[in-house]
């Protein structure tokens, strides 16, 4: 499973929260937010991608909200 962050708009309620999800791939991940969410939410991105906006000090006073799981089945382990 791969890591994968969102953050929030400057109007949601959320707006200085970052989610993190762990998913199969992309899709799954935003499919995720999407579930848990719905619309209010801004951006998403790689563990590599959060890796180097945080190196660039950005977001640094944003805190996580609780970890978020995709589930998997055996036809994606197999």
């Amino acid at each position: 499973m791969k890591k994968y962050y969102f953050t929030f708009g400057q109007a949601h309620t959320n707006n200085n929260r970052y989610q993190v999800i762990f998913a199969k791939d992309v899709e799954a991940a935003y499919a995720k937010m999407f579930d848990i969410h719905g619309k209010e939410w801004a951006f998403g991105y790689t563990l590599e991608e959060w890796t180097d906006i945080k190196a660039d000090g950005f977001f640094s006073n944003l805190k996580p909200l609780e970890n978020a799981y995709t589930f998997l089945t055996y036809l994606d382990v197999a």
